[in-house]
């Protein structure tokens, strides 16, 4: 199931936002290899720990096994808080927010 939704993550941290592209995942895993295991489905349900990460759980499963290494962290982090609006309807002390693309895409 391809998902063209992107979620963004690390709202209120002091590094850059994360904005994590569910279609590129989508195109090599199904849900199953990270939903429930790894990641709850529900957006912020599951607190990401940078610890837990670098310590080969969570994102840290793939990323400096399989994926690119945990080293690029302007892979992940690569949104800046200069400008950066929450999505609409995030509230104020979120820490994820889900975006769905305009038109049908946005559907899946």
């Amino acid at each position: 199931e391809l998902r063209d939704t992107e979620i963004y993550l690390n709202l209120r941290g002091g590094t850059p936002v994360v904005k994590f592209p569910h279609l590129v995942h989508t195109q090599w895993l199904a849900c199953a290899n990270c939903h429930d295991a790894l990641f709850r489905k529900g957006v912020g349900e599951t607190p990401l720990d940078m610890r837990r990460i670098l310590l080969g759980e969570q994102c840290g499963v793939c990323h400096g096994a399989v994926a690119f290494p945990l080293t690029e962290c302007n892979k992940c982090h690569n949104t800046s808080r200069i400008g950066f609006e929450r999505p609409e309807g995030t509230p104020a002390g979120a820490r994820a927010a889900l975006v769905k693309p305009p038109g049908p895409q946005g559907a899946r």
